[in-house]
């Protein structure tokens, strides 16, 4: 239970955002779709980056094996 501060900050963000967007919008279902929204533009560039990431790795992966064959 002593973690749950930092949970709970992340949290009354994320509900203070989402009466912000309803106060906005006035529709709790479309500020919770908008609420999403926002939140994967957020992490857009995160998942380019593992996206990228994960083909260098396949890129890779044969010279791996080649060398553990040795």
């Amino acid at each position: 239970m002593l973690g749950l501060g930092i949970f709970q900050a992340l949290l009354n963000g994320i509900g203070s955002i989402l009466a912000w967007i309803y106060g906005l919008v006035g529709n709790f279902g479309v500020s919770i779709i908008i609420l999403t929204l926002l939140i994967r533009i957020v992490l857009l560039p995160l998942g380019v980056k593992q996206i990228k990431s994960m083909g260098a790795m396949q890129a890779i992966q044969p010279k791996i094996k080649e060398i553990q064959k040795k």
